[in-house]
């Protein structure tokens, strides 16, 4: 049965955890994480990062957002390289295919990957559970 949203200044099809009785983090309505969006040669992350942690890892969902605990100071770019750099490591790609494509100083960020693995590789290899 579907769940459709009608909450003010939300996108429709965006099905926020509160809506669904024991299930966390925000779904689309075809089943996607709202965090990750398809595109022609890869996919793209909205993130939540968190910089000056003890370890880099992901720590679950913030909003719609995947969250990010990273293991570097947030001065003069060190995060968004570090950022960047883990992604790139995560998925055995060149840091050529790992792109920050908003939020350079901000700790919202989008980030592209380019990858021809699946929605289901993506989230193993983020360590991302899956529903």
């Amino acid at each position: 049965m579907p769940v459709r949203c009608f909450q003010a200044g939300k996108e429709p099809g965006i099905i926020p955890a509160c809506a669904i009785p024991g299930v966390r983090g925000a779904f689309k309505k075809d089943g996607m994480k709202s965090w990750l969006k398809p595109t022609e040669n890869g996919f793209n992350l909205t993130l939540h990062v968190q910089p000056g942690a003890k370890k880099t890892e992901v720590s679950g969902e913030h909003g719609e957002a995947l969250k990010i605990r990273l293991a570097a100071p947030p001065v003069d770019g060190k995060a968004n390289a570090a950022l960047l750099r883990w992604l790139s490591d995560r998925f055995d790609l060149p840091q050529r295919a790992v792109e920050l494509l908003s939020g350079d100083k901000s700790r919202h960020k989008i980030v592209a990957i380019r990858t021809d693995c699946s929605e289901t590789e993506l989230m193993d290899r983020l360590g991302v559970p899956q529903d």
